[in-house]
């Protein structure tokens, strides 16, 4: 399946298709950041803004992921989703990112494609500069592209600096990632979230176990929900 859309000038000229994913390495740098409430905003999802989490990944050869979770358990009642994730870059590291990959190391049956649709009360965020880029999930078939409980979205970018820049970018808030939950019970309602500039590094140990459960583990994975990446070229 091809996606394509119009993304913003930093982008002009974007192409997308679907090329195959790669493994992540075995032990990364990975880097968490927890949301938060945007003031003054919407309070339908208050209750739930600490069940997404956003985690940065160093896949090393300036290599960074940005992984979206829903952490909301499979068991729970609670149906809210991520249906649209959106980043505001300061101009004065415009460059920082680029060669945008949707669809990296999903977890669940997830899909998205690029936009720069504008992000819900983002006028209420303290230094947001626009949506620079995003994705939002793939219209169409009911509930089985968004985020659901449990999944995760993989971003894939190119740093233009090293790993330690781009967290320091989150954490100054000239890099800035933002949510739109929607399906938010009781009554279906939505919300938007803003990462947080709090940061926890989190290594990922090696184990013989821990390699052997994460490859069956990624091998089941890809045999249910298929292993296909959307890869934005600029």
């Amino acid at each position: 399946m091809k996606h394509t859309s119009v993304l913003s000038a930093l982008l002009v000229g974007a192409s997308v298709a679907v090329v195959t994913t790669a493994a992540r390495p075995a032990a990364a740098i990975t880097t968490s950041f927890s949301f938060q409430n945007i003031p003054g905003g919407d309070t339908f999802g208050d209750l739930l803004v600490d069940q997404f989490t956003l985690d940065i990944v160093d896949l090393s050869s300036n290599i960074v992921q940005f992984r979206f979770n829903n952490i909301i358990p499979s068991g729970s009642s609670q149906t809210a989703r991520i249906d649209q994730v959106a980043f505001s870059v300061d101009p004065t590291i415009s460059g920082l990112l680029s060669n945008i990959v949707l669809n990296v190391d999903n977890v669940g049956v997830v899909d998205f494609q690029s936009s720069t649709q504008n992000l819900s009360q983002s006028n209420l965020i303290a230094g947001w500069d626009g949506t620079t880029f995003g994705a939002v999930r793939v219209p169409g078939g009911g509930n089985t592209s968004p985020v659901n409980k449990s999944e995760t979205l993989g971003i894939n970018f190119t740093a233009n600096a090293n790993y330690s820049a781009v967290i320091a970018a989150i954490t100054n808030r000239k890099l800035q990632t933002g949510i739109h939950v929607v399906s938010i019970l009781p009554g279906g309602k939505s919300d938007s979230f803003v990462n947080s500039a709090t940061s926890t590094p989190v290594p990922e140990p090696i184990t013989m176990l821990g390699l052997g459960v994460g490859t069956l583990g990624l091998g089941a994975l890809k045999r249910r929900y298929g292993n296909k990446k959307t890869k934005v070229t600029v």
